[in-house]
């Protein structure tokens, strides 16, 4: 019975990882990098996570950024008042201002590109991206439901072929790196309770085989 441990100890250590693997993938987006040989360490310096930064910037280049000014108003609000928001919104951008002037809505910035469209998990302001990703720098846009909400929007800026900056991917990074040498060490784990398993099996095959 005693042989048996070994692989039990091997099924306990893959479910370790199928745990963080879940864990991993639920939090962050998921990048495929270059480690090169990195995934045997657990602890990565500064200039090691700038080497695979610069070593993957396709990896966080982007085709399309916007920064935007955005208004999320309920949708009870009256077609003129919403009208009035998103003109204002053309003359002013402080925040605290147009939150004194419209209590009723809800003023924020947001920066979006197509590497980070800010949808949500639930996808339910798929359509802030998508209107936002096709405004140009002083547009105005609204109102449309996102969220449950009715939106308005106004673009700051637009940049179109930009990179992430290092600063911005650096925590993904560094966990992406992490879970590779978590991964590799299971492997490694595993790997060696099955050859400890199968050492117990040979010699009791072998036993058996001298009639012990």
């Amino acid at each position: 019975m005693k042989k048996w441990l070994p692989a039990a100890a091997a099924i306990v250590v893959l479910a370790m990882a199928a745990i963080v693997l879940f864990r991993f993938q639920s939090a962050e987006p998921a990048f495929a990098f270059t480690i090169d040989g990195l995934a045997a360490e657990t602890e990565f310096s500064e200039d090691q996570l700038r080497q695979v930064y610069e070593q993957n910037l396709p990896l966080f280049t982007y085709d399309v950024g916007v920064a935007v000014l955005a208004a999320e108003l309920s949708p009870e609000t009256p077609g003129e008042t919403v009208e009035h928001i998103l003109l204002r919104m053309g003359e002013q951008t402080d925040l605290a201002q147009l939150a004194q002037e419209f209590p009723e809505g809800s003023f924020y910035r947001l920066e979006m590109n197509s590497l980070d469209t800010q949808e949500g998990r639930s996808g339910a302001y798929a359509a802030r991206w998508e209107i936002a990703s096709q405004m140009q720098e002083g547009e105005l846009s609204g109102p449309f439901d996102a969220g449950g909400t009715q939106m308005l929007l106004r673009c700051l800026s637009r940049t179109e072929n930009g990179t992430l900056p290092f600063e911005t991917v650096r925590g993904t990074m560094e966990s992406q790196l992490q879970t590779a040498a978590v991964q590799e060490k299971i492997r490694e784990k595993a790997a060696q309770a099955e050859i400890v398993c199968e050492e117990d099996q040979l010699r009791q095959a072998a036993l058996e085989a001298l009639g012990k």
